[in-house]
């Protein structure tokens, strides 16, 4: 029986195709295949400058590093490298599923944080399957160099348990607005037990309606701009005292 040029082909590339080694990467057989690519994800970075002012200590700079964003709950772990740096590990914080880590002032060149200016912050994510994601790069382009002033209560003051907080206006040429905080103080702790939401730059006072305990207590005020830059005040002590009344809480505009 004779058999057909082109059957006796077809059957040869038949045979090939069941057995041949598939050397392919993008065959899914081949043991060089990577896998499928990993689909997208919503992630985003965020680097930005904290400068905070003490009594009888120089002032501290860090730029905080942040990794977030609606898809950041499948992050297993996380780094950020910039100017060539070895990666620096992120840690998940508590109330949230971010990503972040605080980079002190000496890891920059120059004073007050000059040389992180401009600089590219990259990040490196990896969730549970090992596969890989990069955000960045993404930049701090502000830092905030005046800090707020606290004028009342302060030097322990004492006052009523709704004692109103007074500050002295801040003078810049960016937009920002104030947050406040309150810190009680019981031996050697200190516990933050209210914070307020970001008030306009126009404010100048806020009156604490939830009455405080008897206590050591100080508070401060915290400059913060439109891209998360921050800059915080001195300590303004106080103390409540359970005999020192008012009438009624004086209520500000």
């Amino acid at each position: 029986m004779k058999i057909g040029r082109w059957t006796l082909i077809w059957g040869l590339v038949a045979f090939l195709g069941c057995s041949a080694p598939h050397d392919n990467p993008l065959d899914p057989k081949s043991d060089r295949y990577p896998g499928p690519p990993p689909a997208e994800v919503d992630l985003w970075g965020r680097a930005r400058s904290v400068h905070i002012s003490r009594h009888g200590t120089s002032d501290t700079y860090s730029v905080v590093v942040e990794l977030d964003g609606p898809d950041v709950g499948i992050v297993t772990e996380a780094s950020v490298t910039f100017e060539g740096s070895p990666p620096v590990s992120l840690r998940q914080t508590i109330a949230s599923d971010m990503w972040t880590v605080s980079l002190p002032a000496g890891n920059f060149t120059g004073s007050q944080l000059g040389g992180a200016i401009g600089l590219p912050f990259l990040f490196t994510a990896r969730d549970a399957d090992g596969r890989v994601y990069e955000v960045g790069p993404v930049y701090m382009w502000r830092v905030i160099t005046d800090t707020p002033l606290v004028l009342s209560p302060s030097n322990g003051d004492t006052v009523s348990a709704w004692p109103v907080l007074e500050w002295q206006a801040f003078a810049a040429n960016f937009t920002f607005g104030y947050r406040a905080e309150i810190v009680n103080k019981t031996e050697a702790f200190e516990t933050v037990i209210w914070t307020s939401s970001l008030l306009p730059s126009n404010v100048l006072s806020l009156q604490m309606l939830d009455s405080l305990s008897p206590g050591d207590y100080y508070w401060t005020l915290t400059v913060v701009d439109s891209f998360a830059n921050s800059s915080r005040s001195k300590q303004g002590a106080f103390v409540v005292d359970s005999l020192f009344t008012l009438f009624s809480p004086r209520i500000l505009p």
